[in-house]
Formats: C-alpha cells, structure tokens, sequence
C-alpha cells in the first residue's frame, strides 16, 4: 500500500490533479497518512452498538447539527446549468422540443423563470444531494468541547479508529472520493453547479465549514452515490484500536464495553477520561 500511496503523492506534487475536488481529497488522504488515527464521539448507545457489530453509519449533508454547514443555499447554478435545468422543465410540461435560442429568450422572461427554474433546480439539489452519504470524525480525543456536544456531555464513547486500516478497506483513491479534510473558513462561499463537474463541486461543498468549529478538525469519509452501499456500512473489526469512555459513562455500559472488548476484540485498548486536579481531561487505560 505504501507503493500506491507514494505514486499518488508523485502525482500530487506534480500537479496532475486537475480538479479542486481531486486535489482536497488527495489532501484528505495525505493528512491521514500521517496522522493515521481518528476519532468518532458519540452517545454510550450508538458507539457501543457500533463498536458491537464492527460497523459506521453515513448520513446525509443536510442533517448536520450546523444549519451553514453544507447549506443547500450555498449551492448556485451556471448560466449553462440554468438554462439546461429550464430546457428540461419546459419540455416536461409542454411535451416538445426547443432551441437553446427560444429557451435563451424565454429565460428573460421573469415569470417564466420565477414559475420553473426555481422548483426546477431545487429539485436538481435534491437529487444530486440524496446521492451523498458523509460520516464524520475527528483527529483528536481530548477535546472538552467534542465531548460535551457530542458524547452526550461525557456520558458517552469516542472510538479509535486504524485510519490505515479504513484506507485498506475503502481502497481510497483520488478518483474514488474518499477521505476529505475540513477546512475552515470566516465566510462561506457559493459553489457553483455546472452541469460538468458536479460531483466535484459537490466534494468542494463538503470540504468547507465555519471557522467557528475549526476546534473539531474533522475529517470526513464520504460517499457521492451511495446506491449499494449499505448504512450502517460493515468494516472489519480490526479497523478498531481503542475506545474511550466518558468521565459520566454509567457502570453498566462500562462493564458491557470491557466485556466485548475482552470476548471480541482482546487488541482493542480501553481508557477511561478523568479530570486532573488541575480540571484538565486527560485518559488511563483499563484494558
């Protein structure tokens, strides 16, 4: 694997990577590469459920928390894009053929316009986004923040995951979108659908996110089409490494976590989060 990865760093660095979208998911890998582990806080129920039965669940772009994060409203459409979208939309409802020029001329009318388009790219967004399936980590563990948002003010799990492991097992390349590192960003920008690309211009519309939530340094695994691919999603149980149990986890999910870990998964580390005397979360391990 070590071959393939440094023939697309080669690739990379040569700038053979034409798109943005080639380019961030490359990026995405490259960082993983390094950094290896991630991250994935959730409540006692669906992290131990999935840890259990060795499987991620993906969902879609527009259920995040954060109602700027992949808004709908940021995605724009090209001159050419419109009149295509309103080309379709016409002959649907009039059942004939037009020329891009009586479409060119009809697009100046306002209410036909106003009457087709915007329905008509509205629905093009949904379906374009339906396809789209995304599952988030992050590449730290001792985040107070993560962990009170997300693993039910501590009373939950964040699971470890082998990033090389992941890599083995969805094969990512850059041309099979994969890996995709956030960036954060003060103000969010437009992306443009062209008709051409839009996968691509799907991917730079995932990648970028507000700076107000750069302390999640997120990492995200997606899928564009997701036809076929089952969620939750199976990966092999040695894709985990380690599990951390919250400072407000109850006995029970304790116990239930130690005991799978020793039947199921003996490599699989166990830590518990603590507060220092200093009020600092810091981990020790008990398995």
């Amino acid at each position: 694997m070590s071959d393939f990865f440094d023939n697309l760093k080669q690739n990379y660095l040569r700038g053979q990577f034409a798109s943005e979208s080639e380019n961030l998911l490359f990026e995405g890998l490259d960082f993983l590469w390094e950094q290896r582990y991630l991250y994935k806080y959730s409540n006692a129920d669906n992290g131990i459920d999935n840890l259990f039965n060795s499987q991620i669940y993906f969902n879609s772009p527009v259920k995040f928390n954060d109602n700027k994060d992949c808004s709908t409203k940021l995605l724009r459409c090209s001159k050419e894009l419109a009149l295509d979208i309103l080309k379709r939309s016409l002959e649907s409802a009039h059942k004939k053929k037009y020329s891009l020029e009586q479409i060119q001329k009809l697009n100046n009318q306002n209410h036909i316009k106003g009457e087709l388009f915007s329905s008509a790219f509205e629905a093009t967004k949904k379906a374009m986004i339906e396809k789209v399936r995304v599952t988030c980590f992050s590449t730290k563990y001792l985040n107070e923040l993560m962990w009170a948002h997300y693993a039910d003010s501590y009373k939950g799990v964040c699971i470890e995951y082998d990033g090389y492991g992941l890599i083995r097992h969805f094969n990512s390349t850059p041309k099979a979108p994969s890996f995709l590192r956030v960036k954060y960003i003060e103000n969010l920008k437009p992306v443009i659908l062209n008709g051409d690309d839009n996968k691509g211009k799907l991917i730079s519309w995932l990648a970028y996110k507000s700076e107000y939530y750069s302390y999640e340094d997120e990492i995200r695994r997606l899928f564009t089409n997701h036809d076929n691919v089952p969620n939750p999603l199976p990966i092999p149980a040695s894709c985990y490494s380690a599990i951390y149990l919250g400072t407000r986890i109850s006995s029970e999910n304790r116990e239930k976590v130690l005991q799978h870990v020793s039947e199921k998964k003996s490599w699989v580390k166990v830590y518990n989060i603590e507060l220092d005397d200093d009020l600092r979360i810091s981990c020790s391990r008990i398995h």
